[in-house]
């Protein structure tokens, strides 16, 4: 399954022991800028205009044909414009690439613009658009994740924020997660009652009695959130008030995927036992997973596409739904 904003800057994700058997995912993929499928080779950090050819800025990088039979394109201008800032740029290339740029940094970032324009397109197609709170809260996120590098820093929020001055692919990389966010709630929004799945939060603890003793406060007129954050034992969940977000109960244990498929929205559930401890629960309601429906709108679009690169920068392998760099 695709996701455009896998191949933007992730911070990793931070698990914990939890009912799907494997931890709590709490945050993106583990990626780099620059995306995971870069190549492990590594060339000299010299600003010498991209693409190493004698493309003027108005000529056309990739043209594009979506599925609604609408056009765009990309320019070489354009593409100068992402990639010479990020080869300029030190500090970027040693937070980022571990101190050199991967071979077919054009290529790279031309895809993921590719990617963001199907984006575009599918949003546009859903009847929806790119709102300023899906760019707010891209940006939160990509803030998050440079300050999560920016380790040696006395404050990360400063750097990051001079960093994305600097470097405009920070700003692109937000608008393509924004892109993927809107996508991902016009398609929820939209989503039949068949594809909507349990919204669930728990609170795991160690013994029968400490759950017990959840269940009791929480009919007291505890607050889940607080408790959850205060004693779960699943941190992950915990941090955030003990959410497991709306997913397939499948993905779930035996006992905690039971509990769910047969619980009364609203209703506190509990103590039930799986290999990972005590859990109480509560469904909260019913949801689509936007992200998994944007992830496939994704891959259909660019299924539909048609993608036609320049040769003097690479070629589009429609099975990889990217562009393979032209030989040096």
């Amino acid at each position: 399954m695709l996701t455009a904003v896998s191949c933007g800057v992730s911070r990793d994700s931070d698990t914990a022991a939890g009912p799907d058997g494997t931890g709590t995912e709490t945050a993106g993929t583990d990626t780099s800028v620059a995306g995971g499928d870069a190549s492990t080779d590594s060339t000299s950090t010299t600003a010498e205009l991209p693409p190493a050819t004698t493309a003027a800025a108005d000529e056309v990088a990739v043209d594009l044909v979506f599925a609604d039979g609408s056009t765009g394109q990309i320019l070489h201008g354009e593409l100068n414009d992402l990639a010479v800032p990020v080869k300029k740029n030190q500090e970027f290339i040693d937070l980022i690439y571990e101190g050199t740029v991967p071979t077919g940094l054009e290529a790279i970032l031309l895809s993921q613009d590719v990617w963001s324009k199907v984006l575009e397109n599918e949003i546009t197609r859903a009847g929806s658009s790119t709102t300023e709170q899906d760019r707010a809260a891209a940006k939160t996120l990509v803030f998050e994740q440079l300050a999560a590098r920016l380790t040696d820093s006395t404050d990360p929020t400063a750097d990051s924020e001079r960093l994305y001055g600097e470097v405009p692919y920070l700003a692109f990389i937000v608008e393509l997660q924004a892109r993927q966010l809107a996508l991902s709630n016009a398609l929820k929004a939209k989503a039949p009652a068949t594809d909507r799945f349990p919204c669930v939060s728990h609170i795991l603890v160690d013994t029968p009695e400490e759950a017990n003793k959840v269940v009791a406060d929480l009919a007291a007129g505890g607050d889940f959130a607080a408790i959850a954050t205060e004693r779960s034992t699943d941190t992950g969940s915990g941090a955030a008030g003990g959410e497991l977000g709306c997913r397939d109960p499948a993905s779930y244990v035996a006992e905690f995927k039971t509990a769910v498929e047969t619980a009364t929205p609203g209703q506190v559930v509990g103590p039930v036992q799986s290999e990972f401890g005590y859990h109480v629960l509560i469904v909260t309601g019913s949801e689509a997973d936007g992200d998994a429906l944007a992830s496939t709108a994704l891959e259909a679009g660019l299924d539909a596409a048609k993608v036609t690169v320049d040769d003097r920068v690479g070629t589009w392998d429609a099975s990889l739904k990217r562009i393979t760099p032209a030989a040096s």
